[in-house]
C-alpha cells in the first residue's frame, strides 16, 4: 500500500489521478486524461514521476509514519 500512497500523494499534487488497482504485491497505475480521452503530454510526464516513485523503493518507513510523514 505504501507505493499506492506515494502515488495517491502525487496525482493530489499535481492534480491530476490515475486509475490505480492495488493487488497483494502488485499496483497498476493507469494514467489518461479523461477530459481528451486518450494521451495527453502530461500522462507520460505523470508515468515518469510514477517510476521514480519505483526507483526510489516506493516504501513508507516506520519512523514516516510514527513521526506523520507518511503519505
Amino acid at each position: 500500500l505504501a507505493f499506492t500512497n506515494r502515488v495517491g500523494a502525487l496525482a493530489e499534487e499535481e492534480g491530476h489521478h490515475p486509475a490505480l488497482l492495488t493487488e497483494w504485491g502488485r499496483v497498476a497505475v493507469t494514467w489518461w486524461t479523461h477530459k481528451i480521452r486518450g494521451l495527453h503530454r502530461n500522462d507520460f510526464i505523470m508515468a515518469a514521476k510514477s517510476d521514480a516513485l519505483v526507483a526510489e523503493g516506493g516504501h513508507v518507513t516506520r519512523a514516516e509514519i510514527q513521526e506523520g510523514r507518511a503519505p
